[in-house]
């Protein structure tokens, strides 16, 4: 059984949407403030400034209520680029107003990174600081050479610095909790994968430790069957042994007398197997009569005439005297047809025969 892991990031595209959509309308709101600020000035102070300030609110409201309309139509990419490309062409008409306000002005291109930095990829987040850069050196070029040449009343340099500045840092500020929520989020569901995974090593190790078992216990039964193929395979030769010895059984008729009773057809692995257990009986036994009957043995060809002969020279050899018992008429027939030559063979109808002579 293995824990199943969370299929999703903390961080959905929903959930993008929805931190990018709450931070628009924050945005939106900050920027009425600033509105209602710069028209309370205008009518006190009844300055160029003023009005041109509140025409740069005015615009810069435009281009957030036209990201907040293309995040719900289009996709947060465009919504963002337009976010930040609304925030910086804010900053530069700012400046080109009141130079002196290039101070609190050179933070809008960082602030629109850190809007930016979670929805673009590395590559084209490369892009988008070389952009923030040369709208720095835009700002910084812009506030020289004051194109516009406004006088700028005291008054309106100290009101205007301290509607912007916190203006300014209420961004950072609410895009700094966005990332701590998100990289609390990130890490939580970091330790809910580290949780998972251990238990998932747990129950890796539990069936690794099953799987060991019961491969030891398949080992020991193959061992066992091994022991008992190998006891199988020592009888099966004992019984074929015995089988063997039964094939040419001898059998000692009197203290120097033995008989070979053959039975069914022979082949030459059977002659062979006749003629070394029965010189090795004759040597054990010291007999001096072999009687060889052949009454069970079918057909007698040229092939077991010349074992059957050879065994009785051996025979001879070893002091003892051999002799053919049971010879049909239709196997003398045969023998005689091929032209076996077994005159030298003393030969008896039947093992009675043999035995009284």
């Amino acid at each position: 059984m293995t824990v199943p892991l969370s299929p999703l990031p903390p961080h959905s595209e929903t959930d993008q949407r929805k931190q990018l959509e709450a931070y628009l309308l924050w945005l939106i709101g900050v920027v009425i403030i600033a509105i209602i600020g710069s028209a309370i000035l205008w009518f006190v102070q009844r300055s160029q400034i003023a009005l041109i300030m509140q025409a740069t609110n005015v615009g810069v409201l435009l281009g957030l209520a036209l990201a907040r309309l293309l995040l719900s139509r289009v996709g947060m990419r465009a919504s963002v680029m337009t976010l930040g490309m609304t925030l910086m062409i804010g900053a530069c008409a700012i400046t080109a107003t009141t130079p002196a306000a290039l101070l609190v002005m050179v933070l809008i291109p960082p602030l629109v990174v850190a809007t930016l930095l979670p929805f673009v990829d590395s590559r084209a987040m490369r892009g988008v600081i070389a952009v923030a850069l040369a709208f720095d050196l835009l700002l910084l070029l812009i506030a020289r050479l004051d194109p516009l040449h406004l006088p700028t009343p005291p008054e309106a340099e100290q009101i205007l610095i301290p509607l912007i500045q916190p203006f300014i840092c209420a961004a950072l500020l609410a895009l700094l909790w966005q990332f701590h929520h998100r990289i609390t989020d990130l890490l939580l569901h970091a330790e809910q994968i580290n949780i998972a995974l251990q238990q998932s090593q747990i129950t890796l190790e539990d069936q690794v430790s099953a799987r060991t078992a019961e491969l030891q216990r398949a080992v020991d039964e193959i061992v066992a069957r091994s022991a008992q193929q190998d006891e199988l395979l020592s009888e099966v030769a004992q019984q074929r042994e015995a089988i063997r010895e039964l094939s040419v059984p001898l059998l000692p008729v009197a203290h120097d007398t033995l008989v070979l009773p053959l039975v069914g057809a022979l082949d030459s692995a059977r002659i062979r197997q006749l003629h070394e257990h029965a010189l090795a009986t004759l040597e054990r036994t010291r007999a001096r009569r072999l009687l060889i009957d052949v009454t069970g043995v079918p057909v007698i060809d040229t092939q077991v005439a010349h074992g059957i002969i050879q065994t009785i020279q051996a025979a001879r050899l070893l002091g003892a005297d051999s002799v053919l018992v049971g010879i049909r008429p239709e196997v003398a027939q045969t023998i005689v047809g091929l032209g076996i030559d077994l005159s030298g063979i003393h030969t008896f109808p039947d093992l009675e025969t043999a035995l009284a002579r």
